[in-house]
């Protein structure tokens, strides 16, 4: 899976800017990686997977043009960064070369749970509706989860596949495992890191 990388941070420095979190406590740097649902550009906010993302000029003039250029085609993003007030402050933001697949294109993000539904199996991230029944676990508001799957209808419920608890684990760990597809398994970017964390260009933690 190709990708553009733009304003690209070293792992190490992302993993030193963090964020607290009013109620939660220490927060780090969160990520987001799905289709781009809308773009405010008059507050430079963008729109990934029903998460809010704030971007600078040079990233919002690179999605808008990814936009154009996408020529009807839904534009897949991956945003990293720490969380303020709510959103994603993109660090690192990776437009990806192919375009997003309702269904079929895997989606992840790692953020705090804002609303629990015991009783359905579903769980809130930002605006995104989260189906957990398939992989079981009990969340609580508040926890810090990474969650992968699909999507299968635009702005509907990400149907989890891959979950865990944390504050820095990867969805398949290791050297070559994660999310997704590409060069030794990742998301996006790198030839054996992962979104998460891992040992060789992950994004959001790691060891460099």
């Amino acid at each position: 899976m190709k990708s553009r990388i733009l304003n690209r941070a070293s792992a190490a420095a992302m993993a030193l800017a963090v964020t607290a979190v009013p109620g939660i406590g220490a927060a780090q740097n969160l990520y987001v990686a799905g289709p781009l649902e809308r773009v405010d550009a008059s507050r430079s906010k963008l729109i990934v997977l029903g998460q809010e993302v704030a971007v600078d000029r040079v990233q919002l003039s690179q999605v808008l043009n990814a936009s154009r250029d996408a020529a009807g085609s839904q534009v897949q993003l991956i945003a990293a960064g720490p969380s303020l007030r709510g959103r994603i402050v993109a660090r690192t933001l990776i437009i990806q070369e192919s375009p997003y697949v309702s269904g079929a294109s895997v989606v992840a993000l790692l953020g705090y749970v804002s609303k629990v539904d015991q009783s359905t199996g579903r769980a809130s991230i930002g605006g995104l509706t989260i189906d957990v029944s398939a992989v079981g676990p009990r969340i609580a508001l508040g926890n810090l989860v990474e969650v992968g799957g699909t999507q299968p209808s635009p702005r509907g419920a990400l149907v989890a596949s891959e979950f865990r608890f944390g504050t820095a684990g990867s969805i398949g760990t290791g050297t070559a495992g994660s999310i997704g597809t590409g060069t030794a398994g990742s998301i996006g970017t790198g030839t054996a890191g992962s979104i998460g964390t891992g040992t060789a260009g992950s994004i959001g933690t790691g060891s460099r």
